[in-house]
């Protein structure tokens, strides 16, 4: 992560936090002309803020690659019958997911397909 993002990043977090603190004092909590105007500010900030986290974990995982963590299972879909199942991943960082494409799922269809020719 370069030190502009890291930089940038805790702008925006200060900002955000700034933001939120005004909204807290306003009282009565309605929703006046420039309470519109600071949540809108607010959720654009946030959004943008977002994005910028999630362009610096997709960065990272291109750079050392992705975290992956197994979160559930799918069909291996080997034929119509198929009752086989592989791991799905996900990266704990950038939330890239292999839907069940992976090095396991092709030794499952391989077993499969051998069980199959030996009916």
């Amino acid at each position: 992560m370069g030190w502009w993002n890291r930089w940038a990043i805790r702008v925006m977090r200060k900002r955000v936090q700034t933001i939120r603190d005004t909204l807290d004092l306003k009282l009565p909590p309605q929703l006046t002309i420039e309470n519109w105007r600071l949540r809108m500010k607010l959720d654009r900030v946030e959004a943008d803020l977002k994005r910028r986290i999630q362009r610096e974990l997709v960065e990272i995982c291109r750079t050392v690659g992705c975290d992956m963590r197994s979160v559930g299972g799918c069909n291996a879909g080997c034929d119509d019958d198929c009752c086989c199942s592989v791991p799905v991943h996900k990266c704990t960082r950038c939330g890239d997911c292999d839907y069940g494409e992976n090095e396991e799922a092709e030794q499952t269809s391989e077993k499969c397909a051998e069980r199959r020719s030996a009916i």
